[in-house]
């Protein structure tokens, strides 16, 4: 994903508006992790319909950056989790979703 990342963004030099590069330099995002920047450049390709033929593409990468959103849990909020697990039938809801 570096690599693509740093391709796709040479290519975004040459031709700033090329939506496949966008494309791929989302899609890497997206690989490192980085998806509140996936999520940006993602949903600037469909609010400029850079891509119609592959809008299905960019909605799905666009997707997986925002299914992510809700993964991130610190390690705080995990350790409260688990300590209202011991503690009632709620928190040990939550502890078998988890």
């Amino acid at each position: 994903p570096s690599k693509a990342l740093d391709m796709a963004n040479q290519a975004i030099q040459i031709v700033p508006s090329l939506g496949s590069a966008l494309y791929y330099k989302g899609e890497a995002l997206n690989r490192l992790g980085l998806y509140d920047q996936a999520r940006s450049i993602l949903s600037g390709i469909l609010a400029k319909d850079m891509l119609p033929a592959q809008t299905h593409w960019v909605m799905y990468e666009l997707s997986v950056a925002n299914s992510n959103l809700g993964a991130r849990v610190s390690e705080e909020s995990l350790d409260r989790m688990l300590f209202h697990a011991r503690d009632n039938s709620q928190g040990k809801r939550l502890l078998n979703l988890l």
